[in-house]
């Protein structure tokens, strides 16, 4: 088609023309749909914009409360904090007086081994001496019956 990417000129005679006419109708549709393009893109953009603002403008309080909320965080962690450091020491108090006890064992151990080892060692020579008078009693009894 000659001249289809130009406006054909317009003369009251070729108004008439239905091939004209039909150029005339594509190219105004093809600028009434560039121009609807170009004002919705104008139009987002500028909705865009107001609801920028309008998040910028809302921050203030969003960060306000946000920050409520993590003071109120941190304080609770705080809290949690110095509990487990109390608890911590009193574990770790504990356990320096379980060592102290433990350390004490081995002297404890001994000396209740050595006083065993001196009850079993009287216990035999208790056995051994009442062995050795039974045999005596024995023998003297055998001695006034003869």
């Amino acid at each position: 088609i000659p001249g289809a990417g130009k406006p054909p000129s317009v003369s009251p005679s070729s108004l008439e023309d239905p091939v004209v006419l039909s150029l005339l109708r594509q190219n105004l549709r093809e600028k009434h749909s560039r121009h609807v393009a170009d004002l919705k893109a104008y139009y987002e953009s500028e909705i865009q914009i107001l609801r920028d603002k309008l998040k910028l403008r809302d921050l203030p309080r969003d960060l306000e409360k946000s920050n409520q909320a993590l003071t109120e965080r941190c304080k609770h962690l705080e809290k949690a904090l110095a509990e487990a450091t109390g608890r911590i020491q009193e574990l770790e108090a504990t356990n320096i007086l379980l060592e102290k006890h433990l350390a004490a064992w081995p002297e404890r151990y001994a000396v209740a081994g050595a006083a065993v080892s001196s009850l079993q060692q009287r216990l035999e020579d208790s056995k051994r001496s009442a062995k050795e008078k039974d045999g005596l009693a024995a023998r003297l009894k055998s001695r006034v019956r003869q």
